[in-house]
């Protein structure tokens, strides 16, 4: 009952509310079926080599072995990906912090993690900003570094949605905009890359056609 609760956003429409919850997390755990196994495209080496191993983590995962190894699971996970990246090297990782979607970008040999919310320029969960820093702990524990006592957190104000659906679509269009403008500018301007305060419906239908497209060929391919 908690978790239904949890998909009211709207108390006049509760119904509507949940059904599309659900919806929307059975339709993430189908393309997820489908997209397992896809070999990510990479980035060109005269770019800054932005990792293109993209791991995806949900808050909204069923555990019963207890939210702590939840959250551990997911912060070995991204460990993961950070140890197969190089000092150059940045990492995206999209997450679910029920039913709204942020993208953060790890700088892992730099200890420095970048958060782009398309609603709030603000850190708003503590569950991830765990996992987050777990995630480099244990990454730091892999290579054997010692490592900061504290990460250095940055929130970029990023462009906000209109609404309370496009929060992927605005992931998406995040990620696209760092890989296009990532060798034009200095690495610690990361932030300055970001100067609009929403995305064109244009902006935002260009990415949305790449994922159908995505999609519909990895369907009948």
């Amino acid at each position: 009952m908690k978790i239904l609760k949890g998909y009211v956003r709207n108390r006049n429409r509760p119904e509507g509310c949940i059904a599309e919850c659900y919806i929307a997390e059975e339709a993430i755990e189908f393309c997820s079926d489908y997209l397992s196994s896809v070999h990510t495209i990479g980035i060109p080496s005269d770019y800054l080599s932005i990792h293109s191993s993209i791991p995806y983590v949900s808050k909204n995962t069923q555990d019963r072995t207890g939210k702590l190894e939840r959250l551990n699971h997911n912060a070995s996970v991204i460990a993961d990906r950070l140890s197969g990246a190089s000092v150059d090297q940045l990492v995206f990782v999209p997450y679910n912090i029920g039913f709204h979607w942020i993208l953060v970008v790890i700088e892992p040999y730099k200890e420095v993690i970048y958060l782009l919310d398309s609603l709030y320029h603000r850190i708003r969960d503590e569950d991830w900003k765990y996992v987050a820093e777990m995630a480099l702990r244990l990454f730091n524990s892999n290579k054997g570094r010692k490592g900061k006592k504290n990460a250095l957190w940055e929130v970029v104000k990023a462009p906000r949605q209109t609404d309370a659906k496009q929060c992927g679509y605005y992931v998406m269009r995040f990620m696209r905009q760092i890989i296009e403008e990532i060798s034009t500018i200095e690495r610690d301007s990361l932030r300055s890359i970001f100067t609009k305060s929403e995305y064109s419906r244009e902006e935002i239908d260009e990415v949305r056609s790449e994922l159908a497209e995505c999609i519909q060929d990895h369907i009948y391919e």
